[in-house]
């Protein structure tokens, strides 16, 4: 685990098993660590708007970087890197214990999930009247929330649910309520 994560400024720095690490970045507006998955998440943009998302592993190195400006995603590995660009990017996640990393793109917000090394390994098309916004981790699988339109709420009026990715099926499986 990590100690001390804090940001002030341009600088992101913690503590990991004794050695000290910094980024420096521009316009920093969010920092999490995800400790299920070993990573720092840097979010930057802009006026509070988010444009570039960095992820890095404890010991400082660059593992993902996406753009939602330029919808550039790119893996680092080593002294490799593999690059994808998507029309429209919308959100990026990033989920190493499971070998992917998943983007939410183009005008439906349909899904692209690539594998660590950054591979195309299917493709999701949004279920029709959805908007796909974010992705939520599971224990043994990930969902995406999508919002509906009116046509698509329940009793008491709420449009937005999970849909769990399907990976047998090659479906988006529409499951329960999102919160």
């Amino acid at each position: 685990m990590i100690e001390n994560l804090e940001f002030l400024n341009n600088v992101v720095s913690w503590e990991y098993k004794g050695d000290s690490v910094q980024k420096k970045l521009n316009n920093i507006i969010f920092v999490s660590e995800d400790s299920t998955n070993g990573y720092i998440k840097i979010e930057t943009g802009e006026n509070f708007v988010t444009d570039l998302v960095y992820y890095f592993s404890y010991t400082g190195k660059i593992l993902l970087e996406y753009n939602l400006k330029t919808g550039e995603i790119i893996w680092e590995k080593g002294k490799k890197e593999r690059r994808a660009k998507l029309y429209n990017l919308e959100n990026v996640s990033y989920f190493p214990q499971k070998n992917m990393t998943l983007a939410i793109y183009g005008e439906n917000t349909d899904i692209q999930v690539y594998d660590k090394d950054g591979n195309i390994v299917i493709a999701f098309k949004a279920p029709k009247y959805f908007k796909l916004e974010y992705f939520q981790e599971f224990s043994n699988y990930v969902t995406v929330v999508g919002t509906g339109s009116m046509d698509q709420a329940d009793k008491y009026g709420r449009t937005s649910y999970n849909f769990k990715l399907n990976f047998e099926d090659d479906i988006l499986e529409k499951i329960d309520i999102s919160y």
